[in-house]
């Protein structure tokens, strides 16, 4: 059998491969890294929530590549069925860091041709790993777990040190800043073509080019979040309709300007609400656990890492989300 790194078939014909990530700076990275073994691969961004969906009636791919995308307990069974139909003509190969929600094993995805799951490095470094790019794609790895906060495994520390970290953070923040928290559209496929090419964040054009732009949005984000944010608890601060869809940057913002210990944020699409969580520096919050159970509890979906995590609720559903929040912090804190 081929092997799932494989980037020709038996005939010699470039496979047709699809890329589904996460849209944040890991799943960004990472998909770059699986672009440096298929080239030509289409890369659509997604969420945990709704990869179901994604994964429904796909066809006519040669390899499906998953990336930074946790599987959801309560679509476990719609994710394994699509996963078995999917397998029967295209090669799968599952890559994340996320821990699995109770009752989700590794065996679930047997489906799969190839399975990396580890939650003490980022996607980007698990990507790195397997599908071996050239050297110079290792600082991309870099700015991947620098932007998911795992720079601090053995091999991210070595590069560091070998780069630098007067020339490994700006870099990373060039990266989230200017490109990844509040520009969508087709630029985000053009950044990851770039990023799979070797390029630095300040080599690619359209960083310069929207730079502009991208700190003026930075600063309309900044003043809703001071305008607009109300108390949720003690320890917590929300902020909803965020311009731009960026609730994860905007529930930073609440942590860094309004000293919140926990910051949400939220924005709307149709009847549904994606929330982002973040806990402040050196908090013991323990985030996937708190979205995970209070999503759950209103009828909708989330998880993610001990310190950040993100879900998607009913919008109606709003208040009683922000009640269940406030009783898990009342006892964990």
């Amino acid at each position: 059998m081929t092997h799932p790194n494989s980037s020709r078939t038996g005939n010699s014909i470039p496979p047709k491969v699809l890329i589904l990530t996460h849209g944040d700076a890991d799943g960004f990275c990472a998909a770059a890294i699986a672009k440096t073994a298929y080239p030509d691969a289409r890369v659509e961004f997604t969420m945990a929530g709704e990869l179901p969906s994604k994964l429904r009636g796909l066809s006519g791919y040669d390899r499906l590549i998953i990336l930074d995308l946790r599987s959801e307990k309560e679509q476990m069974n719609e994710v394994k069925q699509a996963l078995a139909g999917i397998s029967k003509t295209c090669k799968i190969i599952y890559i994340d860091h996320h821990p699995f929600p109770k009752g989700v094993k590794r065996k679930d995805f047997v489906a799969c041709d190839a399975v990396v799951h580890r939650t003490n490095a980022s996607t980007s470094e698990l990507a790195l790993e397997f599908f071996k790019p050239p050297p110079s794609h290792e600082f991309i790895a870099l700015l991947g777990a620098i932007g998911d906060y795992q720079e601090h495994t053995p091999r991210m520390k070595k590069l560091i040190e070998k780069y630098s970290p007067r020339k490994c953070y700006p870099e990373a923040v060039v990266h989230m800043e200017q490109v990844l928290r509040v520009v969508d559209g087709p630029i985000r496929s053009r950044v990851i073509e770039e990023l799979a090419l070797g390029k630095w964040p300040h080599e690619i054009p359209l960083a310069e080019e929207q730079a502009g732009r991208v700190l003026k949005q930075q600063r309309m984000i900044e003043n809703h979040v001071k305008d607009k944010f109300r108390r949720v608890c003690t320890h917590a601060l929300f902020v909803g309709d965020v311009p731009f869809n960026a609730s994860g940057f905007a529930a930073e913002l609440l942590g860094e300007l309004l000293g919140a210990e926990v910051g949400m944020a939220s924005y709307r699409m149709g009847r549904y609400l994606h929330v982002s969580a973040r806990r402040r520096w050196g908090s013991n919050v323990h985030v996937n656990e708190m979205i995970e159970e209070c999503t759950k509890a209103v009828g909708g979906f989330g998880g993610g890492h001990v310190g950040a995590a993100g879900g998607k609720i009913p919008a109606r559903k709003l208040d009683d989300f922000l009640k269940h929040v406030q009783q898990y912090l009342c006892k964990a804190i």
